[in-house]
């Protein structure tokens, strides 16, 4: 594995529905702060996401063990919270980590 030197730090961008365009134009903000800020500090933020809404029913727990392990997460709203209300269910899960006092101390505390 190649050593960078880089503190990575993942950041999960929920965004429901049909916001392809709102999650591109989320992903290159990051991207721009990573250039800007970021990396000459050592520091990468990493993006994790889904690219559809149908992957949220079949990997729901899989979706939210990734909440857990993200230092920052991004909601995109819209008029709906996709198939089952599932991203609403993965929105308050992310509230309950930034609140929670175990990861409050740490970087969700940014959340």
């Amino acid at each position: 594995m190649l050593k960078h030197g880089f503190d990575m730090h993942r950041v999960f961008l929920s965004a429901p529905g049909d916001l392809e365009r709102e999650r591109d134009a989320c992903r290159s903000a990051i991207s721009e702060v990573n250039a800007a800020e970021a990396m000459p500090l050592k520091i990468l933020l990493v993006t994790v996401g889904l690219q559809s809404d149908d992957q949220i029913v079949g990997f729901r727990s899989a979706v939210a063990d990734n909440i857990r392990e993200c230092a920052y997460y991004v909601q995109v709203f819209d008029d709906d919270w996709g198939p089952k209300n599932l991203f609403r269910k993965m929105f308050y899960l992310a509230i309950e980590y930034r609140d929670d006092a175990a990861f409050s101390s740490g970087l969700w505390a940014g959340c």
